[in-house]
């Protein structure tokens, strides 16, 4: 699909100032369903009308909410045979998540969502997720139930033919389901399988909870099923994104009656808050599908994360979240923008100053670039665009300040202030270096082309900034977290030292106090280290790495059965589907190491105890403090013996050397240890 250049306006929301809130329910008349005040008067009334009939089609409070039929479709787990039963260890939850635990669960109960477990099989813990608003977002950490699960493959359809089948039809309803998955029973034998703990009791979901392995295919199979008869003729389903399309106003009333009909049959429930009907434009899976055509919603804000579909903001370094974003760019800025500079400015330029900033980023996922543009009034203009040409990271900041200037001139902008983090980029525009390769001299010579031509003041004004508004809060309003590092001094967060540790204290263990040929042992080292489980995450390095264990060297040069009768086609398969599975891999190793971390913290707290030696005991103390022998990477960490000869009231001792020698001051327990010959 190539969609057409996005333009610079505000973006349209699915609801405006032509969609007219009416009453449909009487007995809720704060509660209104959009209808576009812009249709024909009659058709309008009778649109209304028809919603009214089926008024019951909506949920207006969550007991309206009863599931669907079970006859039609209700969700199974179908827990592989076999399957340990699992019940998690509570996890205790304090202060404010506690509060909205509870808070959460007395609503679902009222809605007939959740249900009391009496014997449950299976429990999980709720686990809490802090909203850029300061709210939380209660989710279940259903991942053992899930491991136990197999994996619904049933396909989704491609979203890109979702939303072209909407061209050619004038008039659109969008309809949003209550509540989404909730909408789905759970079988009746299962439901005790989905237990969770709270302060007061065990409860379970009596309706499909969207933390379930295929909820999401459940769901879409419903639909599928439903709507067999008029999927492509009059509505479009992805997940519970609903959309009715019609080529006329006869057909319109025709259509929306015939859907109403079909979720009254199915108990299926509506938002009211949430559907609007008769409008000839609106968003649809992450798109603005209008009456000229469709164009690509530069938020990309549609909640489907939970369906294994990657449209979810990234967590990573240097703004790379903004390079990730799945964006069509402009069209003039599909292909290479060096070979389309323009000679000379359009008309109707200001002098007054634009402030643009700019960043690109390129990783094997491919590589995009985001910008701003600031006019002298203050407005801001927000582009995320993903290049569809290979790029390395350099060449993506090119392309993100040439596509900068390119959305200046079109905006009329004579003076701008280019704001970019890179150093290379500015000081090739101000000439301070000069670009070797071939690439790279093409880019910044169209850059400092377009500068020169347009932009008189800007070969001068090139700034590199980090972290200045207004980026920084563009990014934090859209939950991206910005981390910074230095390309040649990474900032240290305690890993590498931990790690660092590790091998020294393997290589010690080799060497013993032949210290001259640690380089030989490190390799073995290394190898042990990344191949060791550890106690924290019941995992190697190694394989949070790659989503495997390592083969042992030996094997591959010997050789056994499993690398004899290796199967290169399935070997690759099972590679990739470990890969796919790393994230979670991960995930459960992060929530091993928060349990272990407790346990350790408790254990801890628990058993420890002051350290008390009397006189006459032998102790050993800590080079670090005393300095008694060189210190280095590969030095001894305690040094001694030595004899207690005095204990002191505030737990320090005075000690002397097996010859005699008093050393002098006293030296506290903290830094002594027991010596035993």
């Amino acid at each position: 699909m190539q969609p057409r250049d996005i333009s610079a306006e505000a973006k349209r929301p699915r609801k405006d100032s032509l969609n007219g809130g009416e009453v449909i329910n009487r007995e809720y008349p704060d509660q209104r369903v959009n209808v576009r005040t812009t249709l024909p008067a009659k058709m309008r009334q009778t649109l209304i009308q028809l919603l009214q009939k089926y008024k019951h089609v909506f949920a207006w409070t969550p007991t309206y909410m009863v599931g669907v039929d079970r006859g039609i479709k209700e969700h199974k787990l179908m827990i592989k045979s076999g399957a340990k039963e699992i019940k998690q260890k509570k996890r205790v939850q304090g202060g404010d998540r506690n509060k909205a635990i509870n808070a959460e669960m007395a609503k679902l109960t009222s809605a007939g969502i959740l249900g009391e477990a009496i014997f449950p099989t299976w429990i999980a813990n709720p686990v809490m997720v802090k909203k850029h608003d300061g709210s939380w977002r209660i989710c279940i950490d259903y991942s053992d139930l899930n491991n136990a699960c197999p994996k619904d493959c049933y396909p989704l359809s491609e979203i890109d033919q979702k939303v072209e089948s909407l061209q050619g039809f004038q008039w659109k309803c969008f309809l949003d389901p209550y509540k989404g998955y909730h909408q789905i029973l759970m079988s009746k034998n299962d439901e005790e399988k989905t237990g969770l703990y709270t302060d007061h009791d065990a409860f379970c979901y009596t309706k499909m909870s969207f933390g379930l392995k295929n909820a999401w295919a459940t769901y879409q199979r419903l639909v599928d099923s439903l709507f067999a008869n008029q999927i492509v003729r009059n509505i479009e389903v992805y997940v519970y994104d609903m959309v009715i399309k019609s080529p006329d106003e006869q057909r319109l009333l025709r259509d929306v009656e015939e859907t109403l009909h079909t979720l009254e049959r199915a108990k299926m429930k509506l938002n009211p808050a949430k559907c609007t009907f008769g409008v000839e434009e609106g968003q649809f899976l992450g798109y603005y599908v209008t009456k000229e055509g469709i164009q690509p919603s530069t938020s990309k804000a549609i909640e489907l994360g939970e369906h294994d579909i990657s449209y979810h903001p990234r967590v990573s370094i240097k703004g790379q979240a903004l390079a990730d974003f799945l964006l069509e760019i402009p069209g003039e800025l599909q292909q290479e923008i060096i070979g389309t500079t323009r000679q000379g400015c359009p008309e109707g330029k200001t002098n007054q100053q634009w402030t643009l900033y700019t960043n690109g980023a390129s990783s094997k996922e491919g590589s995009g670039a985001g910008l701003i543009l600031t006019s002298p009034t203050g407005e801001e203009i927000t582009y995320a665009l993903r290049f569809d040409f290979c790029t390395s990271n350099n060449e993506a900041e090119y392309e993100a300040l040439l596509a900068g200037l390119r959305l200046a001139v079109k905006m009329g902008a004579e003076r701008v202030i280019a704001l970019t983090d890179s150093h290379l980029v500015a000081n090739q525009v101000t000439g301070e270096f000069e670009a070797k390769d071939k690439r790279m001299e093409r880019r910044a010579d169209a850059l400092i082309k377009l500068a020169s031509t347009c932009f008189g003041h800007l070969s001068k004004e090139v700034l590199v900034e980090f972290a200045e508004n207004p980026f920084k809060n563009w990014c934090i309003e859209r939950g991206i977290e910005q981390r910074f590092t230095s390309v040649a001094h990474p900032q240290a967060n305690g890993q590498t030292e931990v790690s660092n540790r590790m091998l020294v204290q393997g290589i010690k263990k080799r060497m013993g106090k032949v210290k001259g040929n640690w380089v030989d042992e490190l390799p073995e080292v290394i190898w042990s280290y990344l191949t060791t489980p550890r106690t924290s995450t019941k995992e190697t390095p190694f394989s949070l790495a790659y989503g495997v264990e390592a083969m042992l060297p030996v094997e591959i040069m010997i050789g056994s059965i499993r690398t004899e009768y290796c199967q290169e086609q399935e070997n690759s398969e099972n590679l990739r589907e470990k890969l796919d599975l790393l994230e979670k891999r991960r995930e459960r190793s992060s929530m091993c190491q928060a349990t272990y971390k407790k346990v350790i913290e408790r254990y801890y707290n628990q058993r420890v105890k002051d350290k008390a030696f009397r006189v006459g005991d032998y102790v050993l103390r800590k080079n670090e403090v005393s300095h008694a022998q060189p210190r280095g990477k590969l030095s001894q960490t305690w040094e001694g013996p030595y004899k207690v000869t005095e204990e002191h009231r505030n737990g320090s001792y005075s000690l002397e050397t097996p010859e005699g020698r008093q050393i002098p001051r006293a030296w506290n327990a903290r830094n002594l240890k027991r010596f035993h010959f």
